[in-house]
């Protein structure tokens, strides 16, 4: 796990009492969570890279940070639910779903 001290040294030595975080999806590997503009599985993305960070580091990292300042915010930004809008173009075509009778 990569250690979190640089941060929480950086939020001691600024006196940081209240932090509100913005928490972008796109640092996140896209392999490990598909909703992210990266996983369009339609489109090739070549724009930026994508992220690398896995979800129990993430998570990690949240914790620490909490334990030396007050979270008073979540931010969650990049969010891309490519399986859902799947799943609701899909649905909206099986007609057992979309026919209505009298």
């Amino acid at each position: 796990m990569t250690s979190t001290e640089p941060i929480k040294k950086w939020i001691k030595e600024s006196n940081i009492k209240y932090l509100a975080i913005h928490l972008d999806l796109d640092v996140l590997d896209p392999k490990a969570f598909r909703s992210l503009l990266f996983a369009n599985p339609e489109a090739p993305y070549h724009l930026s890279p994508a992220g690398t960070m896995q979800l129990p580091q993430l998570l990690h990292l949240m914790k620490e940070l909490a334990e030396v300042t007050d979270v008073v915010g979540l931010g969650i930004m990049e969010h891309m639910p490519w399986d859902a809008i799947h799943l609701k173009h899909l649905l909206e075509e099986i007609p057992i779903l979309n026919s209505v009778k009298s």
